[in-house]
């Protein structure tokens, strides 16, 4: 099921905890009301989920890495150019958005074009005009 614009308003806390590797054990993030997870932790470059999300048996991330229910989960979108290079071409036949939906993300940022780390300047002007 493809994630869809939501009618709701959600409202959005001041503070997002991001994960920025796989647990290695339980974390103690039940107070917290979103969760950020970035989209390199999920995806392989040519847009298959990760082997550490765990996603073919159907448990998904929250199984996966010790998660409760209470949080919502928020993929975000934003991560180095040469990644999303890869992800913004197998976006339209790999469904990177629906998919993020069947390993229970509730939340999703679009794909950008922020951290632009050693690469030419006339490459990062020209992806930010394409997004």
């Amino acid at each position: 099921m493809p994630l869809r614009p939501q009618p709701q308003v959600i409202p959005l806390p001041h503070f997002i905890p991001q994960l920025i590797a796989p647990p290695d054990m339980p974390v103690m993030l039940d107070r917290e009301s979103i969760i950020g997870i970035g989209i390199s932790l999920i995806y392989t470059p040519k847009g298959f989920i990760s082997g550490q999300v765990g996603g073919e048996d159907g448990r998904g991330v929250r199984w996966e890495w010790w998660l409760s229910e209470k949080p919502r989960l928020l993929l975000l979108g934003n991560t180095q150019d040469p990644l999303l290079e890869s992800l913004w071409s197998a976006m339209p036949e790999m469904r990177l958005f629906g998919t993020a939906r069947t390993i229970n993300f509730d939340l999703a940022t679009g794909l950008n074009f922020s951290l632009y780390v050693e690469r030419p300047r006339l490459e990062h002007l020209y992806n930010v005009k394409r997004t």
